[in-house]
């Protein structure tokens, strides 16, 4: 067997598991996708409006949108027992919990910044900054375009 062939073999099951989880969806642990229906579709286009609107202001990749569930028959990471939304660091994907997706756009607006600052740009929470907190603190929509200048405008 050939070194290259040994490598292959080797990089494939590693593809496949960063991929999906070991349940074979793509949430993180602890949380589950919802089905895609009328209901899910319209949670997932509020969060997608203001993905386009971060698209007219800075310039921003492709971003995958999910409304997700909190799953508590199942652990999840150390912290996330109460996310209501996260983001892949740098990773261009945002999941967003249902309860919080169905929220005004006064609310959903910081949490969706607050996540696309981790997806684009891959920062870490700052306790200086109330955009990027890792506590939700209510914004103004003035405060969090102010807050997201500073980020997407270096």
């Amino acid at each position: 067997m050939s070194k290259n062939t040994t490598l292959q073999t080797a990089i494939e099951p590693r593809r496949a598991r960063n991929m999906r989880t070991n349940e074979g969806r793509r949430a993180t642990k602890g949380f589950k996708n919802r089905d895609m229906n009328d209901a899910t579709y319209k949670l997932r286009r509020a969060v997608i409006d203001i993905v386009y609107e971060f698209k007219h202001r800075y310039a921003i990749p492709r971003q995958t949108v999910r409304i997700v569930e909190r799953d508590w028959s199942e652990d999840t990471h150390d912290g996330w027992h109460n996310a209501i939304g996260y983001a892949g660091m740098g990773a261009n994907y945002v999941h967003i919990r249902a309860d919080w997706a169905g929220k005004s756009r006064h609310a959903l607006l910081p949490l969706v910044a607050h996540e696309l600052v981790h997806s684009v740009l891959a920062v870490g929470h700052d306790d200086e900054c109330k955009l990027m907190s890792p506590y939700f603190e209510s914004m103004t929509e003035a405060q969090v375009w102010k807050a997201c200048d500073k980020y997407f405008n270096t």
